[in-house]
């Protein structure tokens, strides 16, 4: 038996993932992250869903899907009020605190970011306590069932309980990092439409724009202080994930590099279809709604500018023409699907 703590302890754990041979895991809440491991290595897992630790992202990461549930034969089952952490390989087994997520076990790429502790048994050599979990495993098996539709629409977008979350964050940029904070607490960000890119307008069609605002609003431009943030074609995927925001964050990577802040959002439709939004271009009041007032845009910019040009290039288009628009609840989920880490790296 060894008794093992923080990053020994979720060495241990992933250990057990990256083995051959049998696992099965016992464990309260998943994230994405480690739920698609699980997955590759064809783990038999039950899980929890009603508390809100396993969110409907970590059960597509299992290879579950809505339209074809339930699956009779499925290796992941869920058990209502299941607490346990438990692991159990071939050869070792491990009871502990950890659930299964990267902020608590790391990964290859990154230490775990919250302290676990936990017990690991030998098999050879603690073969009764080995067996003991085992009987417990499998009596939780037992009562399991399979998942339904209804289990996966009440799993949740975005779990509340940060153990589970798959979004780590590192050191002063990442406590920078407005993409990170989205992670941790999406709530805070409902209403927010978020673009990347360096897509620019052609002249023309801006000063279209700005008469299709003016007479939408009665004002000449000037007395509106609202400015040109973008132009899409009606129908647009793009247009529409903007329709609810009451604020955009603009992470521009054109000719002025940075992160732009718009407030009191305006959408107009020309005559031709085409959609053009305007905000106020107000940093101090966008930021004082998400409440980071205290933290500067050279700080926001420098902890995840690397991540929002990566998010720029999801749709393959070339420099200057890139330009992805999603709202809030969609970049969280986004962002927990691909699990990448907040970091100052330069371009």
């Amino acid at each position: 038996m060894e008794i093992l703590s923080d990053a020994q302890f979720a060495a241990a754990v992933l250990e057990l993932f990256e083995g051959a041979g049998r696992l099965r895991c016992a464990v309260a809440f998943w994230g994405p992250d480690l739920a698609r491991l699980a997955a590759a290595r064809e783990a038999e897992v039950v899980l929890e869903i009603r508390m809100g630790g396993t969110s409907r992202n970590a059960l597509t990461a299992f290879g579950l899907r809505r339209e074809e549930l339930p699956y009779t034969d499925a290796k992941v089952r869920v058990l209502n009020n299941l607490h346990a952490k438990i692991f159990i390989g071939d050869n070792k087994a491990i009871i502990g605190s950890a659930n299964a997520s990267r902020n608590a076990l790391g990964s290859a790429a990154c230490q775990p970011a919250l302290m676990e502790a936990g017990v690991v048994f030998d098999r050879k050599t603690d073969r009764a306590a080995y067996e003991r979990l085992e009987k417990i495993y499998e009596a939780y098996w037992g009562c399991s069932r399979a998942i339904t539709r209804k289990d996966f629409d009440r799993a949740v977008s975005a779990p509340a309980n940060p153990a589970v979350r798959d979004w780590s964050l590192h050191g002063a940029e990442g406590e920078n990092s407005l993409l990170a904070k989205l992670a941790r607490d999406p709530l805070r960000f409902a209403g927010s439409g978020f673009l990347f890119g360096d897509a620019d307008i052609a002249d023309d069609k801006l000063e279209k724009a700005k008469l299709a605002l003016v007479e939408e609003t009665g004002q000449p431009i000037l007395a509106s202080r609202l400015k040109h943030i973008c132009t899409f074609d009606a129908g647009d995927a793009d247009e529409i994930e903007l329709r609810k925001s009451v604020r955009i964050l603009w992470y521009w990577y054109g000719r002025k590099k940075g992160i732009y802040a718009y407030t009191d959002v305006v959408r107009v439709v020309e005559k031709d279809h085409t959609v053009s939004y305007f905000g106020r271009d107000d940093w101090d009041a966008v930021l004082s709604d998400l409440g980071e007032e205290n933290t500067p845009k050279s700080a926001i910019w420098a902890a995840d500018r690397t991540q929002g040009r990566e998010i720029s290039s999801r749709d393959g288009f070339p420099v200057g023409r890139r330009c992805v628009a999603m709202n809030s609840e969609h970049l969280f989920e986004y962002i927990e699907k691909q699990g990448f880490e907040t970091n100052s790296a330069g371009e």
